[in-house]
C-alpha cells in the first residue's frame, strides 16, 4: 500500500506582515542598538570569529562563565557574561532563561576591543620572546613549538 504525501507550503492567504519585526532585530531594538558579537564584528568586516573573541576576553578577565540550572533542572548551563571590565564594550542583557543573560555589544566600541586584545597579544608575544632568549642565552636549545 503506498504512503500518503504530505506536502507543506506557506499559507498563500496569510503573507508575512511587512510590519513585524524578526527576533534579531527585536533583540537589537531591546538591547537600545547593541549588537551580538557576531553582527558587531559582521558590521566592521572582522575575519575573526566570535569563539576566538570570547576566548582573548575570557584570557583578559573580560568575560566570565556563568552557570544556572537547565530547564530540566537535572544539569547545569554554562552561558558566556561580560565581567565589569568587559561592560566597557557592551551589556549583559536578561535572556530567554531568567538566571541567564546574553552578551551584546556597542558596534562603535568594538575597534577599542579589538585594540586592547591586540596589545594584550602584543606584549605576551614580546615576553615569551624574551623568555626565549633567555633560554637561548644560558645555553639551552631553543624549541620554536614550546615559547612558555
Amino acid at each position: 500500500m503506498p504512503r500518503p504525501t504530505v506536502s507543506i507550503t506557506a499559507n498563500p492567504a496569510k503573507p508575512r506582515n511587512p510590519n513585524r519585526k524578526s527576533w534579531k532585530e527585536l533583540q537589537v531594538e531591546r538591547a537600545g542598538g547593541l549588537l551580538s558579537a557576531k553582527d558587531a564584528l559582521k558590521q566592521l568586516d572582522c575575519p575573526l570569529k566570535t569563539a576566538t573573541l570570547f576566548d582573548l576576553m575570557r584570557w583578559q578577565g573580560m568575560l566570565f562563565d556563568g552557570e544556572r540550572p537547565s530547564s530540566a533542572g537535572d544539569a547545569i548551563r554554562k552561558f558566556p557574561a561580560l565581567t565589569a571590565r568587559g561592560e566597557q564594550f557592551g551589556a549583559n542583557i536578561p535572556g530567554f532563561h531568567p538566571a541567564e543573560t546574553e552578551m551584546a555589544f556597542h558596534p562603535e566600541k568594538l575597534p577599542l576591543l579589538l585594540a586592547a586584545l591586540g596589545e594584550a597579544l602584543v606584549a605576551l608575544g614580546s615576553e615569551l620572546q624574551g623568555q626565549q632568549n633567555c633560554q637561548e642565552e644560558a645555553g639551552e636549545p631553543a624549541d620554536p613549538l614550546t615559547l612558555a
